[in-house]
């Protein structure tokens, strides 16, 4: 049944490019790159960020020069990003990685762990993490209200994360307005 609805529902992604959707086929990033094309016995699914996924078994994907190498996704479970506000309800955070939003984090979270390896690409990615404040949030001189990781690490089988090599470290201060920052890292 899959099957039969998977060309309708790849026609309303395709027929949509405004919802500013990835697509990958078989793990690779194709979006606008496909157009026409029918897959027998593929698997369809869209994760939690909206992208579209195509497993298509017997398909194998083959990109050009730059096209490649901007392209290439990263297996999850190797860069993550971790989160921790050290004084509660100051920022809600927000995390785009080439351009695209992939996070919010609410004011009233007081750690979050994510793999933003899931979303980058090899070689180099632009991520933006950006602080927007709360309208109750106090101002303590000095101190600072939130520090973010970005680091590699391993996810063992029981759930338990281990961050092997610090790649960003990101301190944002307490009482401060909405505030960018700008990161350009590299991801092999």
């Amino acid at each position: 049944m899959l099957t039969r609805i998977a060309p309708i529902i790849l026609a309303l992604f395709f027929a949509t490019p405004a919802l500013a959707l990835d697509i990958y086929l078989n793990g690779v990033k194709v979006t606008g790159a496909l157009k026409g094309q029918t897959f027998d016995n593929a698997k369809v699914t869209i994760d939690a960020a909206g992208d579209v996924r195509i497993d298509a078994p017997g398909y194998k994907v083959e990109l050009e020069g730059a096209a490649a190498a901007n392209t290439a996704t990263l297996a999850p479970g190797k860069y993550w990003l971790a989160f921790e506000a050290q004084m509660a309800r100051q920022y809600r955070t927000e995390i785009a990685v080439n351009g695209k939003t992939v996070l919010t984090i609410p004011p009233e979270s007081p750690q979050y762990i994510f793999d933003i390896g899931k979303h980058s690409t090899k070689g180099t990615n632009k991520i933006q993490v950006t602080f927007y404040p709360t309208p109750t949030a106090s101002k303590v001189a000095g101190a600072d209200a939130i520090e973010i990781l970005i680091a590699e690490g391993n996810q063992s089988a029981d759930g338990t994360l281990a961050l092997t090599r610090v790649i960003q470290k990101l301190n944002h201060p307490s009482g401060r307005s909405a505030e960018a920052y700008p990161l350009s890292l590299t991801f092999e």
